[in-house]
């Protein structure tokens, strides 16, 4: 088997068990089993099991970073409260990704420090999502598109923190208080965010 093949089939494993058990339920021989490949193969490609956690959260869960990606490419084009729209719907998405992946590693002191130190060092994580809505607003605020009624860092932590909750109580309750409509929720949270 290509070595490629074989590092992807392990990074979908892994990816695979932890949402059915959990960080403390990831071992390598389970992830090994799951991906059909000796437990060697692993270390091969992976040098341990933080270095495979590490490669499902920027391969496998890449959403809220690809939204904020595109947001910035939007600077200037469409409505500013028609991109926003879309960026809540995305970024409710990628959340919901990242949420239970979030309290899955929050769990293991060792994990997270170690998360924590990848993210420093490569300037990565979702807190550039912060970043990356703050750049798009100043820009389109300065761009004279759209008037700000509060600092951009503000306006960014409530339309990403909105999106945050949404996941969060969509994880934990069948019938979340918001209802299920992601679209009417963006669009009355870019409204109150933008009146």
């Amino acid at each position: 088997m290509p070595a490629e093949l074989t590092r992807a089939k392990l990074v979908k494993a892994t990816a695979s068990v932890m949402r059915d058990r959990g960080l403390s339920g990831t071992t390598i021989r389970e992830i090994a089993k799951q991906a059909g490949v000796a437990e060697g193969a692993l270390y091969r490609h992976f040098s341990d099991k933080v270095d495979l956690i590490m490669a499902v959260m920027l391969e496998e869960w890449p959403t809220l970073g690809a939204a904020m990606a595109g947001l910035l490419d939007r600077v200037g084009k469409g409505t500013v409260r028609g991109n926003l729209r879309t960026l809540v719907v995305e970024a409710m998405d990628g959340y919901r990704e990242l949420v239970p992946f979030a309290a899955t590693i929050a769990g293991d002191q060792a994990v997270l420090t170690a998360v924590r130190e990848h993210f420093a060092a490569n300037n990565i994580g979702p807190a550039r999502a912060h970043d990356a809505m703050v750049m798009y607003l100043t820009a389109e605020a300065e761009r004279g598109r759209v008037e700000l009624a509060a600092p951009p860092e503000v306006i960014s932590a409530a339309l990403l923190g909105a999106c945050h909750e949404h996941a969060f109580l969509r994880l934990l309750h069948t019938e979340p208080p918001f209802g299920k409509d992601a679209e009417r929720f963006a669009r009355d949270l870019v409204k109150l965010l933008l009146p």
